[in-house]
């Protein structure tokens, strides 16, 4: 990968006003230079298209307009695309740090179709480093975060997201690609953003666990011990939703180290990032 490589990113928004600004913040601070970036908003009335056009010198293309739901905005993105590798980071995410995609860019290969690192929960309260499971364990759950995975242009624009699913789109497009060729992933050794978990609910968490259900039925994969696991989640998710914010952390809490920890905290303090 050429080191002036054009990287479109895609933000897909909507009424989250707060939010998109943290992002749009993060997308345009960036020190890399050759980045085309993307906004799809769904007709939002909260003042996101305000802070739209405040940013819009800095914002290569942007659409305000009703969508049926967040894959077909992302598809819409898709088909705006120009750059070579495209990497969603959505309302109320953000990047690690201001020099990420400067230092994801040398380890990009044309040969994969998604390169991907880690991913720093943000509670809110409190902080979780993710570090994605061996692939292998895709048949078990979401194993990478979707805003820390850069996808290949031409195959993303061969395979859109379905506009079947509501939640679990990301999973279903990850989970198709892994089956047809596995050994198109690339993992790096980054963090690469800080994903929000604000106002994700239990209900929402229910709800992306019975599509993946769903997914993995259609291509006959739901089998025992799958099942079993998935079963198990959702009890958990039933579980936890009852229980005090500190046993929540720490369950949560899977990877996350104390240097780990200093580290995000280091940047996000360096970044400016809330």
């Amino acid at each position: 990968m050429t080191s002036q490589s054009k990287i479109s990113i895609i933000t897909v928004v909507f009424n989250d006003a707060d939010g998109l600004l943290k992002t749009i913040k993060s997308v345009v601070n960036q020190t890399y230079s050759n980045i085309e970036y993307i906004i799809i908003d769904g007709g939002s009335t909260d003042g996101t298209v305000d802070i739209i056009k405040k940013y819009e010198d800095k914002i290569t293309h942007w659409v305000s307009e009703p969508d049926a739901g967040i894959y077909d905005a992302m598809n819409k993105g898709i088909d705006l695309v120009s750059g070579q590798w495209i990497n969603f980071i959505n309302a109320g995410d953000n990047f690690f740090d201001t020099s990420i995609v400067g230092k994801v860019v040398p380890l990009l290969d044309n040969d994969m179709w998604v390169v991907y690192g880690d991913t720093v929960l943000d509670y809110g309260a409190y902080t979780s480093l993710r570090i994605n499971l061996d692939l292998s364990n895709m048949y078990y759950g979401q194993v990478l975060g979707h805003q820390s995975s850069f996808t290949n242009a031409i195959y993303q624009k061969k395979n859109p997201f379905s506009l079947e699913y509501k939640i679990a789109g990301d999973y279903d497009f990850f989970l198709k690609a892994y089956i047809e060729n596995k050994n198109k992933f690339k993992r790096i050794s980054l963090i690469i953003s800080i994903f929000s978990m604000n106002g994700v609910s239990s209900n929402n968490e229910v709800s992306s666990t019975l599509e993946r259900i769903k997914i993995l039925k259609k291509i006959k994969q739901f089998k025992m011990k799958v099942r079993l696991s998935y079963y198990l989640t959702l009890l958990k998710i039933i579980i936890k939703k009852n229980l005090p914010l500190k046993i929540v952390k720490r369950l949560n809490t899977r990877s996350k180290s104390k240097e780990s920890i200093k580290n995000f905290n280091t940047v996000k303090n360096k970044s400016g990032i809330e």
